[in-house]
This record gives C-alpha cells, sequence and structure tokens, in this order.
C-alpha cells in the first residue's frame, strides 16, 4: 500500500537500515568463518561466484573445428580425447627383466578393524564421492556401525586377489591446466573412485611403499610421491651440486624432459605387472592389483551431464591413492651414466661439458632413454624438451632425441621451468621472482574482491595462507641477493597491509605493528 506520510517513509528507513545492518553483519560473520577455517575449497569457491567470467569448462573444439557448447556435448568431446590417448599394448612382447628385489617377496597383506577404523576417522568430509555416491561424511559419521561389514568386504576382496566391478568404475572431472580452454588436451582426467575403493587402496599402498621403502627398491633418483622426498630438496640438491661445480670454474649441460606424454594414461598395464614382480610383489597383493587395473570403466562428467562408458586399456587412473605408487614402480632402469633426477613425470638429465667425450656421453644417455620408451611405451614431450647450457667456456652443443624419421633436436634455451621454479643460465632467478611476486599481487587483488571487510586477525590467517606462499615456495633455492629484488618482494607486504581499511592510513612500519 503506498502512502505518502512523511512517518511512513521514517519507519521504512528504520526497517531498511536495520535490514542493511543484519545482511552487512551477517555477510562479514560468515567471511570471518571462512577465513578462519582451513578449507580452500570453500574459499576458492566463493572467490570463484564473484568472478564475472566463466571459470568452468568453456565451449570445446571438435576434431572437425566446430564447437561443443552444451554441457552433454563437452562430455563426449573430453570423453573422446582422453580415450584417444590410451595405448594398446601387444603382450607377447613384454620385455624381459631382471629380478631386483633381491629374493625379498611381499604376497600377503596384514589388516584388522583398528586399520580400517584409522582410515574412516581421517577420511575428509568434503571430498567428491565416486560413483555410488556414497559420501565419505556418510562412511565418517557411521564409521563404528559399518567397521565390521567393511572390515570383512576388504579381507574378501584380499583373499580372492581380486575387486567388484563398481570398483573399477570411475567418474572423471576435467581439471583445466594451460593453454587455451577450447582444447581438450589442455585438460586432466581426475578420476573420481568409489570411497571404500579408496581405503582398500591406502591399505594396499602402505604395503607395498614399506616393502619398497625396507629393502630400497625405489630409485635413488625419484623423489615424486614419497615421504620426505620433496620438489625442493631435489631442487636444493640439484643446486648444491651445480654451485660447486660452477665455483670450480666447470661448465655443464642440463637437458630438461619436462614430463612424458600423457604418462599417467599411457602406463601400459602387462608391462607393469611385470615391474611388480621384478620388485618381489607376488601372490595376493599382486592379483588384487591387476584386478584393479584391469576391465576398468570411466565417463566423464560436466555439471550434471554424463559421457557414454568407456573401456580404460591403459594407465594407472589418476586421483587414486595406489595409481602414483604403481607410477613410480614403472622407473627408468638405472642406465645412465649421468646424473638423472625424477619428480614422478618430470625428469631431467646433467652432465660435465669440459670435454667432447662429456657431450657424447649425454647424447648417449639421450639415446638409451630413447631406447627405454620404445620397449616401455612411453614417449617423452618433445615439444617441452629443452637444454641448459651453464659455464663461461660451454661449447653449448646440441643433443637429439629419437632415432631415425623421428628423430628432433633439443632446443637450447636461457631459462626454463624446473617443479614449478625459473632456472636461468645465470641463476639469478630474476624471471622466478618476478613471477612470484605477480602471483602474490594476483591473490591480493582475489582477497580484495571477495572479502568487504577484513580485520587485523583475518588479515593475518588470509597472509598466511594465499599470500606469502606465493613468496615462499622454493625459496631455499632462489632466495634474493640483489638490493632491487628484495625491494619488490617487500613492496608485496606493503601493498598486502592496505588490505585492512582502517589502518591503510598508518605509515608502513605502523600497519606492520597493527
Amino acid at each position: 500500500m503506498k502512502t505518502r506520510e512523511h512517518i511512513h517513509f521514517q519507519y521504512y528507513c528504520r526497517d531498511r537500515n536495520a535490514a542493511t545492518r543484519e545482511c552487512r553483519k551477517a555477510q562479514n560473520d560468515f567471511e570471518c568463518k571462512l577465513s578462519e577455517e582451513n578449507n580452500p575449497k570453500a574459499f576458492f569457491k566463493y572467490a570463484n561466484s564473484k568472478r564475472k567470467v566463466n571459470v568452468g569448462i568453456t565451449k570445446l573444439k571438435r576434431s572437425d573445428n566446430t564447437f561443443a557448447e552444451d554441457d552433454c556435448d563437452k562430455t563426449e568431446v573430453l570423453n573422446s580425447f582422453f580415450k584417444s590417448v590410451f595405448v594398446k599394448e601387444d603382450v607377447e612382447s613384454v620385455p624381459d627383466i631382471n629380478d631386483r628385489s633381491n629374493r625379498q617377496k611381499i604376497e600377503e597383506l596384514r589388516m584388522d578393524e583398528e586399520q580400517v577404523l584409522k582410515i574412516l576417522e581421517k577420511l575428509n568430509p568434503v571430498k567428491s564421492p565416486g560413483p555410488d555416491r556414497l559420501h565419505p561424511r556418510v562412511l565418517k559419521e557411521t564409521r563404528h556401525a559399518i567397521l565390521t561389514p567393511l572390515t570383512h568386504i576388504f579381507k574378501q576382496a584380499h583373499t580372492e586377489g581380486e575387486i567388484v566391478e563398481d570398483w573399477k568404475t570411475a567418474h572423471v572431472k576435467a581439471l583445466f591446466k594451460k593453454g587455451s580452454r577450447e582444447e581438450a588436451a589442455n585438460y586432466r582426467p581426475i578420476s573420481l573412485t568409489c570411497i571404500p575403493c579408496k581405503m582398500m587402496d591406502k591399505i594396499m599402498r602402505d604395503h607395498i611403499v614399506n616393502h619398497m621403502t625396507t629393502f630400497k627398491l625405489f630409485s635413488d633418483s625419484q623423489y615424486g610421491f614419497r615421504s620426505l622426498r620433496s620438489c625442493s630438496l631435489q631442487l636444493l640438491e640439484v643446486m648444491e651440486k651445480w654451485t660447486e661445480w660452477l665455483d670450480e670454474g666447470k661448465s655443464f649441460d642440463c637437458l630438461v624432459y619436462y614430463d612424458f606424454r600423457k604418462a599417467f594414461d599411457t602406463v601400459p598395464h602387462a608391462r607393469l605387472i611385470k615391474k611388480l614382480e621384478s620388485y618381489g610383489i607376488d601372490g595376493k597383493i599382486l592379483s588384487w592389483v591387476t584386478s584393479f587395473l584391469q576391465y576398468r570403466k570411466q565417463r566423464v562428467v560436466v555439471n550434471e551431464d554424463m559421457s557414454e562408458w568407456s573401456e580404460v586399456t591403459s594407465g594407472v587412473p589418476q586421483g587414486s591413492v595406489l595409481g602414483p605408487t604403481l607410477f613410480l614402480i614403472y622407473d627408468i632402469e638405472d642406465m645412465i651414466e649421468s646424473t638423472i633426477r625424477l619428480f614422478a613425470d618430470d625428469t631431467k638429465l646433467f652432465n660435465l661439458t669440459q670435454t667432447p667425450r662429456d657431450n657424447e656421453t649425454i647424447q648417449r644417455d639421450t639415446d638409451r632413454l630413447s631406447q627405454w620408451c620404445d620397449t616401455w611405451l612411453l614417449r617423452f614431450n618433445t615439444d617441452k624438451c629443452s637444454t641448459l647450457h651453464y659455464g663461461n667456456h660451454n661449447p653449448n652443443k646440441t643433443y637429439s632425441l629419437g632415432d631415425g624419421p623421428d628423430k628432433t633436436n633439443i632446443p637450447n634455451n636461457s631459462q626454463e621451468c624446473d617443479l614449478g621454479i625459473i632456472f636461468s643460465t645465470d641463476l639469478k632467478f630474476r624471471q622466478n621472482i618476478n613471477k612470484c611476486i605477480n602471483k602474490a599481487n594476483s591473490m591480493i587483488g582475489l582477497v580484495r574482491r571477495t572479502f568487504q571487510h577484513i580485520t587485523t586477525k583475518q588479515f593475518r590467517k588470509l597472509y598466511k595462507t594465499l599470500i606469502r606462499p606465493q613468496l615462499e615456495y622454493g625459496n631455499l633455492i632462489w632466495h634474493p641477493r640483489f638490493k632491487k629484488d628484495i625491494e619488490s618482494i617487500e613492496r608485496v607486504q606493503k601493498r598486502a597491509t592496505k588490505l585492512v581499511r582502517y589502518v591503510r592510513h598508518l605509515p608502513y612500519p605502523d600497519r606492520l605493528k597493527a
């Protein structure tokens, strides 16, 4: 009912202002709770909701250069691409491999209710369920009721050496990596498998890792997915060797094979089983792993739409617990004369180049890697291979990869990104520092757009969890040595402290105290 009475307008203004205050208070309480919780998934979901651009899967280009714009069509385009990378293995030509287990075998695993209960208690309730739609929160909250039957199911699966068909299915979520969002090749398939299967994976993984670690069967060159062997530790070890050579006035080359092409999706199953046998993994455990790998099915999910089911003929599931460990076992044998370091599928090889013989050694090792790839059906991504030359008297030799018509020269570059850190031939890390500063400034902008009112308590939490890590990753390797770089990094913190509204007018030292 409309009225022109002044008193009614005053009532309206009073109620409107009260409602506005309550809305602001509710939003501030929500943002405060969001910043205090250690839940990155909830934060980025809230931050992305405030963006004006679509951060999901955009229209995708088909092979005939038309575009798939509906979610249903997108699932089929992605499913076709993910299925195309699988390799067809000739099981009759599986190469022989020497026994590397030192006669130490693992054939059975021990499992009890206490072990299963610990896994149930550590389930992350915000993780996504698999095709069976059984949410981890349900399993965690009903853990005491389901503990005995679930343990019995696990023991039965281990005894029979196979798993049920439902555990071999996966819903695939496509995660964007980099490049054009319209290309299906720029998305990584993450398999969402059944939560009980992941729990069984973890038990199996722990026993296999314990066997490999106890008898020192993992390669010392491999750092990926292993306890106490991080990216920073690998790069720190490499930098120590490189700086030692440079201090002695020596020159050396580093060949960076960025990754194997679709490595996790192309591991052939029969060859992987052969590798497992060579490391002493046998009996019921080997039967279960074989059942886990074979006759799998997957389909791509985009929002609520799903593609048709497709057979998985190779690879280890990305998103499973056991998959990364199986990939580590599918390693490169000790056949390299130069120094080689791996982090999962990221590989680099380096050696001195004091004499022509040293260059020949590097080329010979490169040929050996190519032969290994041909034998074990993995391929290096030649588009991402490069060579860095270090030292004042380096001959800057160009190396080749492959043989025959597939032979390609590896380009010589002045800088490359290795495990998230940009290395340049002068080892000043100026480009890496600029990259860290840009990422930190971008995160400051994201925080400013997401939170309307930031208190000092919220700022300390947000800065330490979102902004500062962008500046600290790998800082043991690239720590700034020049005043210009130090001041550039300090300006990031100076800018970040202005996010707190009621202290932004203060001088920088006073803002830090506040």
